[in-house]
């Protein structure tokens, strides 16, 4: 009965438990409920897509950034958050992720174009969808 409850509680706290997302330069760390990725930008292959959010708060398509390094596991990262009313990350937070996906690659096409969407969706939040 005991194993019961643990297993509940543990399925209660990772339901619960807020990942969270932080730049340490150009790697992005993203906190999960039993560890941590990392996945340097600057180097990772970048994509940028329209996903529906397996959520009770939206069926409608969110855009998010999926990053991986060479023979590294994916980072997702939702910029409509849809635990938070579907809200925008802040223009800093967009901003920086630009730089870092752009770092060093100056002759990259599909991260120039994805930090350019960055910057276009921090300048005009609100011409995005």
């Amino acid at each position: 009965m005991s194993l019961v409850i643990l297993g509940a509680l543990a399925f209660l706290w990772a339901r619960f438990y807020q990942q969270a997302y932080w730049l340490e330069g150009t790697v992005l760390i993203q906190r999960r409920p039993f560890g941590s990725r990392r996945c340097d930008l600057s180097r990772a292959h970048v994509i940028a897509e329209s996903v529906s959010p397996n959520s009770p708060y939206n069926a409608a398509p969110l855009p998010r950034l999926t990053a991986v390094e060479p023979g590294g596991r994916p980072i997702r990262l939702w910029l409509r958050v849809p635990e938070r009313r579907n809200a925008l990350l802040p223009a800093g937070e967009l901003l920086a992720l630009a730089a870092a996906i752009t770092y060093r690659r100056p002759h990259d096409e599909q991260a120039r174009f994805i930090a350019e969407g960055l910057r276009r969706l921090a300048d005009n939040p609100f011409g995005a969808a």
